[in-house]
């Protein structure tokens, strides 16, 4: 993960050493033939292919080994793969000599073949070594990220807690105020207060038990409800192991987007679907609501965009954030790893 004015950087940088060795390889076929047309394209073809080795392992070939669990097969591709750009590299280069020199072909002893073997694989060592440096630094760069954002987490933790008992203290009186004239309102603030608690106390630590993330989105869907002419029907499919944890505000989001864009107020029937299962050592969490008219407003909401930035920082590459819609239907899909107590 790279600022933009890294990433120009970077291929700034890329495309200087790339100009320095085209450079290079001019120089040396010019020392040798004396002709512009002979040197510079024997020069381009040398370069051309070091960048299809090396961009090729870069991009392709080396996270494919990473990934894969099946890394005895894919190294032994590699190892073939590597032998043909050998072969085929020294047969352009010799194809274009004796093209440029005017000269009959002739078949090459074998040690040449070798020699761009071994210049094919110092290049994908190369590239091995650009990955890794590249990977260091994006993760030392995730790790500062993560870092300054428990940092402001802390102080906004500080500034939120002050005099939290007071406020909470009050409720309570209201609270039992309200208890014997409108149990309703007394529930709603006992909810209310629950709610509270959680952004004081649960959403200030790293992983929280996922019994109290759905308490939280219980309550929220309560009191959204209160404010809505109709109700909104809600139908749960909850099968997890209540032992696990999460990092807090994963799932809430995607209620609220809900409420947020979801809703249709002058509409009977709203509904919500919730779905969280576990599944291959995963978490896998689903959320669908009735399109509003058909649109897509759901698209795009800051909250799906924030937390997409949130479950980077937290699992990188190893998580699932999707949404799919139809005419009639929104869905949010979530799937990240499973953490036990």
């Amino acid at each position: 993960m790279y600022s933009l004015s890294e990433k120009r950087l970077f291929i700034q940088v890329q495309i200087g050493a790339w100009l320095l060795l085209l450079l290079g390889f001019f120089v040396f076929y010019w020392a040798e033939y004396q002709d512009y047309t002979k040197s510079l394209s024997l020069a381009v073809l040398n370069v051309g292919f070091q960048m299809l080795v090396i961009y090729s392992a870069y991009w392709y070939l080396i996270p494919l080994f990473l990934k894969t669990r099946y890394r005895i097969i894919v190294a032994g591709g590699i190892v073939i793969i590597l032998l043909l750009l050998a072969f085929v590299w020294h047969e352009m280069t010799m194809w274009l000599y004796h093209l440029l020199m005017e000269t009959n072909t002739s078949s090459s002893p074998w040690f040449m073949y070798l020699y761009r073997f071994i210049s094919v694989v110092s290049m994908f060592a190369f590239s091995i070594l650009l990955q890794y440096t590249s990977s260091y630094f994006s993760l030392r760069q995730v790790q500062q990220e993560q870092e300054l954002a428990q940092r402001n987490a802390e102080l906004d933790r500080l500034k939120i807690h002050i005099q939290p008992h007071f406020l909470f203290n009050t409720l309570n009186n209201i609270y039992y105020i309200t208890e014997s004239e409108s149990p309703r309102s007394a529930e709603m603030l006992s909810r209310l207060s629950d709610m509270m608690r959680f952004f004081m106390d649960e959403s200030q630590k790293q992983m929280i038990p996922i019994s109290a993330e759905l308490a939280f989105i219980d309550n929220y869907i309560d009191l959204e409800n209160v404010r809505m002419r109709f109700p909104l029907k809600v139908e749960k499919n909850i099968s997890i192991d209540r032992s696990i944890k999460v990092a807090p505000m994963l799932l809430i989001p995607f209620v609220e987007n809900v409420f947020k864009h979801g809703i249709q107020k002058n509409r009977e029937e709203n509904l919500l679907k919730m779905e969280l299962v576990e599944q291959d050592d995963k978490m896998c969490y689903r959320v669908v609501n009735m399109q509003t008219n058909g649109s897509n407003a759901n698209e795009g909401g800051f909250g799906l965009i924030n937390l997409r930035r949130r479950l980077e920082l937290l699992f990188g590459e190893a998580f699932v954030l999707s949404t799919r819609q139809t005419t009639e239907q929104y869905e949010a899909y979530l799937e990240i790893p499973l953490t036990y107590d």
